[in-house]
């Protein structure tokens, strides 16, 4: 995609980790030397069965908001200080999201009625189909999902 700002419509596919797989791994997520490593992360993971992205998605929007009193122990405030810096960079700013079960299992950023983000979960891995400038549908969205084959390199 160009740089240039005149783009009108762009259709990007991309393959990356998962966030539970990105927030669990070694991957400094919090810089320098801070005291949230992925130990703490595959704790708080391990205790609250987070097991792919949709239910870390689901966790994050109820413990997103919490807040820290002064009577919140250090270990405490560190755990919520993951939490909250995981649903920063984890929950952009969505108008929705649209899970997807069926033959592939995965979600849709609705970021707005012009720019869509869709996002299949397949053995670790997130398969990224972008939309920017095209006004579709779901429908449209389940006509394309089902014509698209992941399969494993061997």
């Amino acid at each position: 995609m160009s740089s240039d700002s005149s783009t009108k419509r762009a259709f990007t596919i991309g393959v990356t980790e998962t966030y539970t797989e990105l927030f669990q791994s070694e991957f400094h997520l919090f810089g320098g030397r801070s005291e949230v490593n992925n130990k703490m992360m595959i704790s708080i993971f391990k205790q609250n069965q987070i097991r792919n992205d949709i239910e870390l998605f689901e966790f994050l929007e109820k413990n997103k908001n919490i807040k820290n009193t002064i009577f919140t122990s250090s270990s405490k405030m560190k755990r919520n200080y993951a939490i909250q810096h995981m649903a920063l960079l984890a929950l952009p700013k969505v108008e929705s999201i649209t899970l997807i079960d069926g033959e592939y299992i995965g979600y849709i950023l609705n970021l707005n009625d012009r720019m869509r983000e869709v996002s299949i979960l397949k053995n670790g891995k997130r398969y990224i189909f972008s939309f920017l400038g095209f006004e579709i549908d779901d429908a449209y969205i389940e006509s394309l999902l089902n014509t698209i084959v992941i399969s494993e390199k061997k």
